[in-house]
């Protein structure tokens, strides 16, 4: 652990009173403190599954994707799709992916989560242009592959996480245009991954697409956007639980994320008591307005353990700019909500102050990282 000993004694006691609720939202700049205050305090080094003390820490990180793939439904034709998709490919290298996972992995070396949920963990494959001569030949040299710099700048750290389940969601092509070197294919695959721990128990992995989806309207047609789920089950000291994470539909589609919610909680809740879901819901409080996802996961008896420990700070993790520069975090959507027998010690957010050296926040989105402690009959 090598940032636990810059942490201030009035940071660790500012933590300490979040756990009982009365703390006021820390200042973004000392985020990174609190949340390395944190791992004094129950996250971090001698903490965890099988090492007798009954407790487990859970990390949800979206990476994300590196451009805004709403850009491509200003494409009225055809025509308009390689300008559009150069550009986005331009945007995706200059928000700097193996920068950032310098960052991030920082973050898990600080937290030393268990489980750590990825989402938009990216798969950059590229072409010579077949899309644009309106072939299906499929791209497939890997230009940037965002789990497999991840992983090895944990590995860089000594950090032991493999992939304990996987999934792969939209998987889209288009024809973008370069100017410096013409035309080529983009091939996105978006991919949500649990990692674990090495030396954790686990047990049945599984993964699968959701029943309801959308699709976004470009050029004239629609480009399918598939989203899906990751189950795992982890022993804890001597009883189960169920991890399960996800990246649901934009709020826009309103319908469809709440099809999936409820689809999510279903599957979630056939196995043991004890249920952590943790992700990228696109849904929490403040959109309780626009889409009922949230209260739907509540009323299916999952708790949110932020606005227990964290009763004056809303805990916004959402969403900082396209090029990762700027932008105000407005509501909160990345969520670790639990069921069963279990008890919420600690949770912190972070990933709202470190930059890279060209000024690139870690994601557009912040992390969020909580200590289960597990209680009940064990089993």
């Amino acid at each position: 652990m090598r940032r636990l000993d810059a942490a201030s004694g009035l940071i660790f006691s500012a933590l300490l009173a979040a756990c009982s609720g009365g703390t006021a939202p820390a200042p973004e700049s000392a985020a990174r403190a609190t949340a390395v205050a944190a791992a004094s305090a129950g996250f971090g080094e001698g903490r965890g599954p099988g090492r007798g003390d009954g407790q487990v820490t859970v990390m949800t990180r979206n990476l994300y994707l590196g451009t805004d793939l709403m850009r491509i439904t200003a494409a009225a034709s055809p025509a308009d799709v390689p300008p559009i998709a150069g550009t986005m490919w331009a945007i995706v290298q200059m928000t700097d992916f193996p920068a950032r996972a310098r960052l991030l992995a920082d973050e898990i070396e600080d937290l030393s989560p268990d489980l750590v949920a990825l989402e938009e963990a990216s798969l950059f494959r590229t072409g010579p242009g077949a899309a644009c001569r309106g072939l299906p030949t499929p791209a497939t040299t890997v230009a940037l592959d965002f789990l497999a710099v991840l992983q090895a700048e944990l590995a860089s750290r000594g950090l032991a996480y493999t992939v304990a389940s996987s999934i792969d969601n939209f998987d889209g092509q288009l024809c973008a245009y370069d100017p410096a070197t013409g035309f080529l294919d983009v091939r996105l695959t978006d991919r949500d991954v649990i990692l674990a721990r090495d030396g954790l128990v686990t047990a049945d992995p599984r993964s699968g697409h959701y029943a309801a989806s959308s699709a976004l309207p470009a050029a004239g047609g629609f480009i399918p956007v598939v989203r899906g789920w990751n189950t795992l089950d982890v022993k804890v000291h001597r009883s189960w639980l169920r991890f399960a994470m996800t990246h649901l539909e934009l709020e826009g589609a309103a319908a469809v994320q709440e099809a999936q919610g409820r689809e999510l909680a279903a599957l979630a809740t056939t196995g043991p008591e004890r249920v952590i879901l943790a992700g990228d819901f696109n849904a929490g409080p403040e959109l309780s307005g626009v889409t009922t996802t949230y209260g739907d996961l509540l009323a299916a008896g999952f708790r949110d353990p932020w606005p227990r420990l964290h009763r004056r700070d809303p805990g916004h993790t959402c969403c900082f700019d396209e090029l990762l520069l700027t932008g105000t975090l407005t509501d909160r959507r990345d969520l670790t909500l639990y069921r069963g027998g279990l008890v919420p010690l600690a949770t912190v957010r972070f990933g709202t102050s470190d930059r890279t050296s060209a000024g690139l926040h870690p994601s557009d989105h912040a992390g969020v990282a909580t200590v289960f402690q597990v209680r009940g009959p064990e089993l």
